[in-house]
């Protein structure tokens, strides 16, 4: 009786006896039952492995050059420093023609030129400046799949806080980027296009984002939605380096607490990652989108064109559209094509500003590969003066600038692209970021 537990043959000996054996086939039964739990627990640890998980964490305008040999900006930033190491990095990545904010980042998350993805400016063209703040806010104007669109068809969830173009978009938790007052009065926009995610980290842990938050509140608020929401895939913007630069320089005390701060949220971040914990599944690429230029003018091709005609404050044949460092000419889809002897008046009335001027050529054709086919013309500067919008003033301006929107090739341009954990192939270009995470949450991209 009872052999099959293990029991001994049951002798009667009275009550106590009796309780002894009882006790017995009940600790065996434990026994059992705990065998049981443990190759449960095995079982469904090999059937459901913890999955890979990614952070993609744009610092935006960080150059390249900030960590390339000799410089002396990255004593400021050890935490930095200690993951470039540790990750596979290049300083030398190449942005996308025109290295801007709102096409570099949707490249990053296409593997798409802008011309492909869409977002073909940081603002809509607006030669009679009818709008105000026209930027591609949008997720609609994105014409190519989106990574955060893949790995929702793959049943990830998803998360952007702050990323450029995302209004609209299909992500699980999103805080796109929008303004209108830059203060507390858009609060209540932000409670429209963020809704829960918005209110859930309003009314849990008091953190209201808006354009006047610090870059700290963003990673506070994706380290919260990370922790608590169980995301997959994360976006992360950050923009005080970016905007300290344009306002600053590259020479300024403020930029070396901004780089500080910077630097001290970057390692609190890692740390509330576990990224460095031995078998994280946890990855994290580190990027920008442009590096920056100090110019000392400023030209105002606009006025040439009003000069001649073609662009009034209610009126416009031709209009050029400033990207910083580069220029580029459209026409109303009414207008006759310029005629030569226009092409040249124009040519040489530009030359004050010392730039180059295309309306044939590798830079035009590139512009309308790379950019918008509709394009009829490219000014480029050498990185000594930039343009501007203004069709008012003087064409040629000392003004001193900084800012980018040059060619992707100039040194100063050069962005940071780093992964980890480290991988065996180096990337060149913001665009390998899309294929980099493809690959390692195992999404079908092609």
């Amino acid at each position: 009786m009872f052999v099959g537990l293990g029991c001994p043959k049951y002798t009667p000996s009275g009550l106590f006896g009796k309780f002894n054996i009882f006790s017995h086939i009940i600790n065996q039964l434990n026994k059992i039952t705990f065998k049981i739990f443990l190759f449960s627990l095995f079982f469904a640890t090999s059937i459901h492995p913890e999955k890979k998980r990614l952070v993609i964490l744009s610092i935006d305008g960080l150059p390249g050059y900030f960590f390339q040999k000799d410089s002396i900006y990255s004593k400021y930033t050890p935490n930095l420093n200690k993951y470039f190491s540790l990750a596979t990095t290049t300083f030398s990545g190449k942005s996308v023609f025109p290295t801007l904010t709102y096409p570099a980042h949707t490249s990053m998350v296409t593997g798409k030129l802008p011309s492909a993805h869409g977002i073909l400016y940081n603002s809509i063209p607006d030669p009679l400046h009818k709008y105000t703040e026209n930027w591609y806010w949008y997720s609609e104007y994105i014409k190519s799949k989106t990574l955060y669109d893949i790995a929702k068809k793959h049943k990830l969830k998803t998360a952007a806080i702050y990323w450029p173009a995302t209004v609209g978009a299909r992500i699980d938790e999103n805080i796109p980027q929008l303004w209108i007052a830059k203060d507390e009065y858009d609060n209540p926009l932000f409670r429209i296009i963020a809704g829960k995610t918005w209110n859930w980290l309003s009314e849990r842990y008091n953190i209201k984002l808006n354009e006047k938050s610090s870059d700290q509140e963003r990673i506070d608020a994706g380290l919260k939605i990370w922790k608590y929401k169980k995301t997959d895939l994360m976006l992360v913007y950050s923009m005080e380096v970016d905007s300290i630069l344009h306002k600053y320089g590259m020479e300024s005390e403020e930029l070396i607490n901004v780089l500080q701060q910077t630097d001290l949220w970057f390692g609190k971040f890692v740390n509330e990652l576990d990224l460095y914990k031995k078998g994280s599944k946890v990855a994290l690429i580190v990027v920008s989108d442009h590096g920056f230029q100090k110019s000392e003018k400023v030209c105002n091709p606009n006025l040439i064109l009003k000069k001649m005609d073609l662009l009034g404050d209610d009126y416009w044949k031709y209009y050029f559209h400033s990207l910083g460092g580069v220029a580029i000419l459209l026409k109303n889809e009414n207008s006759e094509d310029l005629k030569t002897e226009e092409q040249v008046f124009l040519s040489e009335n530009l030359k004050p500003c010392n730039i180059t001027t295309e309306f044939s050529g590798k830079n035009i054709s590139r512009a309308k590969s790379e950019i918008d086919k509709s394009i009829e013309a490219v000014l480029l500067s050498d990185g000594s003066i930039v343009f501007r919008n203004s069709a008012h003033g003087e064409l040629v301006e000392d003004k001193q600038i900084f800012t980018h929107g040059f060619l992707p090739e100039m040194d100063s341009m050069r962005t940071v692209i780093s992964v980890f954990p480290a991988i065996k192939k180096q990337p060149k270009e913001i665009t390998d970021v899309f294929w980099i995470s493809c690959k390692w949450l195992d999404l079908k991209c092609n």
